[in-house]
């Protein structure tokens, strides 16, 4: 008999931001912020390959080089890509993904490329996944 996975495959913590959009009173300029909402149960992967892409040719040598890891989270909640993920903890609380190269080494911002359920055989609902990308400006304005 199939199982689903148990609550322990959500062995991480993540905080969920949301988008909100804010007018300028002067200019009438609408700008999006980014609010802290909820912190929620996950797990990451690292997407090793995406189509052609693995994780030994993610690299783009075009106007500038870029150097693109992908990660999938797994969530008990559906989420939105107009939602960001940062605060990524593992189980004893470490913060996994930083920016060494800004001050304070704050959390590293990732959007939603995409969002699906994932089923079990008989059609029952498991898990939610998302792929996850870094953010270039790494800024919540």
């Amino acid at each position: 008999m199939y199982a689903p996975p148990s609550q322990a495959l959500l062995n991480m913590t993540c905080m969920v931001y949301t988008q909100e959009n804010v007018q300028d009173q002067n200019t009438g300029a609408i700008t999006k912020k980014w609010i802290a909402s909820r912190s929620i149960l996950c797990h990451l992967d690292v997407i090793s390959h995406s189509g052609a892409d693995t994780a030994d040719n993610n690299k783009r040598f075009d106007m500038i080089y870029t150097e693109e890891a992908r990660y999938l989270l797994k969530t008990k909640e559906r989420l939105s890509k107009r939602m960001r993920i940062a605060n990524i903890k593992n189980r004893s609380g470490q913060e996994i993904f930083v920016e060494l190269d800004k001050i304070d080494t704050p959390s590293t911002i990732f959007e939603i490329e995409a969002h699906h359920p994932r089923l079990d055989p008989l059609g029952n609902l498991l898990y939610f996944e998302s792929n996850l990308r870094r953010v270039g400006v790494q800024t919540y304005d």
